[in-house]
């Protein structure tokens, strides 16, 4: 789903700052409002501090 958080089109009666500022806190809210509604969509579940790094050494190669 696509949520519209701001629209630079058209310029801003309060100027470009305010403006910047509301797309900011209303990014925020919608954040908190999904992680909110469904909080084990954002767990996760990788071990990124395991102790042999990635856990297949051709993953990595392939990043490079």
């Amino acid at each position: 789903m696509f949520r519209q958080i701001a629209d630079f089109s058209v310029p801003a009666p309060a100027g470009r700052e305010a403006a910047v500022r509301e797309a900011i806190d209303r990014y925020a809210q919608l954040l908190e409002h999904y992680t909110r509604s469904d909080p084990y969509n954002w767990f996760n579940f990788y071990d990124f501090w395991h102790e042999g790094g990635l856990p297949d050494e051709s993953v990595r190669d392939r990043r490079a």
